[in-house]
């Protein structure tokens, strides 16, 4: 199940409007443990979103266990589609998945790149009218490929699948990207990033380069930085330039007022 990390206590503000630019997705692991990419495919059936997996050698099913590291509500509540390289959708089926990591068990009948649809969806013809669902995580995989592999049972033992390797996880564009403010922070993670603040809460001076988006986890950037009090930035002549201050509370607060000032003798 999803873990909610501190709902009521993280607190965006000064949060700025800046243009949409496109994010450097070069492998940063002070951004993000996994690689990050873009590349389009169709919403329809897919959703926005995958990961994309390495099969080294064909097989009646392969395990892809995954960090895909969601920050969407209830993502056991929501099921998966693979396809093969050729687009063909073959069998699967998830289990233990989690908002963290998830493990797919999927039909590899070639080797090469399999792409994981983690959050798929039909759209509606207007988004203002009706809200599209995602799919169910019921499996859709033919019943004789989950009885000869024993995947139908209460309980599955994944340990024996061979295992395919993830490659990256992808968006269908820059606008429904992930990367990298909201790849959330593990519970971990968040306990070693808190573990010596003796303060009520932590401040982070964000560029407007990365817009705080999040208001239920804390950005993986957030963990690597550790809490950052003074921000430096560049501005052209006559700029309204902008920044932002998140704020990430360790207990309940109230009053929490921002002061400001000008920049008095400093050139």
């Amino acid at each position: 199940m999803k873990k909610t990390i501190f709902v009521s206590m993280l607190l965006l503000l000064l949060t700025a409007v800046c243009m949409a630019q496109t994010p450097d997705y070069t492998f940063n692991p002070n951004l993000s443990p996994i690689k990050y990419g873009v590349e389009f495919f169709t919403e329809e059936g897919h959703g926005s979103h995958r990961a994309v997996v390495e099969v080294k050698e064909p097989s009646r099913a392969v395990l892809a266990h995954l960090e895909w590291r969601r920050h969407d509500t209830d993502p056991d509540s929501k099921g998966v589609v693979v396809e093969n390289a050729k687009g063909q959708v073959v069998n699967s089926a998830s289990f233990n998945v989690t908002d963290m990591t998830g493990d797919v068990v999927f039909q590899a009948d070639t080797p090469g790149k399999y792409y994981i649809y983690y959050m798929p969806f039909y759209p509606t013809h207007s988004y203002f009218i009706e809200k599209s669902e995602y799919f169910s995580p019921v499996s859709k995989a033919d019943k004789g490929w989950l009885s000869n592999n024993a995947l139908d049972g209460d309980t599955v033992d994944l340990s024996g699948f061979p295992k395919a390797e993830q490659i990256e996880i992808q968006s269908k564009d820059d606008f429904n990207s992930f990367y990298p403010m909201e790849v959330p922070a593990s519970d971990e993670e968040i306990a070693q990033m808190t573990k010596n603040i003796t303060t009520p809460y932590m401040v982070f001076a964000e560029d407007r380069l990365f817009q705080i988006r999040m208001k239920k986890n804390v950005p993986y950037k957030w963990y690597k930085s550790g809490e950052v009090t003074s921000f430096t930035g560049t501005a052209q002549p006559n700029e309204i330039y902008t920044f932002q201050i998140g704020v990430y509370a360790l207990e309940d607060i109230e009053g929490l007022t921002v002061e400001a000032s000008d920049f008095g003798s400093i050139k």
